[in-house]
């Protein structure tokens, strides 16, 4: 029965899981379950804003030209299209990929530090 609750300890306590969490998951869900809140809160609440700006920079003008050429089959004539702010979306994607790597960087590298560092000394 206990070794159940020790399979979830070590799976916790694992660099492999919460490398696969901030990856696969999401940024910043790796941090949450080796408990470190404050890095947790920060990559989520970062990769988010990047990838936010990101989709308001290119789906927006999209769904504006979509807009526009209903209006252009509608009406017959040539409504202004809007241009996607190219270098913006480049550089919050790259942003965000780079908080990316950040984040599984910071992980792995947490959890080396967590089993190299010596026990406590007793009280």
């Amino acid at each position: 029965m206990n070794g159940g609750a020790n399979r979830y300890i070590s799976l916790v306590e694992s660099r492999r899981a919460a490398a696969f969490v901030s990856a696969f998951v999401f940024p910043g869900g790796g941090q949450l379950l080796q408990r470190r809140w404050l890095a947790a809160t920060f990559f989520m609440l970062s990769f988010t804003a990047f990838f936010v700006v990101f989709i308001i920079t290119v789906v927006g003008p999209l769904l504006d030209n979509l807009r526009y050429a209903v209006q252009l089959a509608d009406v017959g004539r040539a409504p202004p299209f809007e241009k996607i702010d190219v270098s913006r979306a480049v550089l919050s994607l790259l942003a965000a990929g780079a908080l990316y790597f950040w984040n599984i960087a910071d992980v792995l590298g947490a959890g080396r530090r967590r089993r190299t560092s010596p026990p406590p000394p007793p009280a």
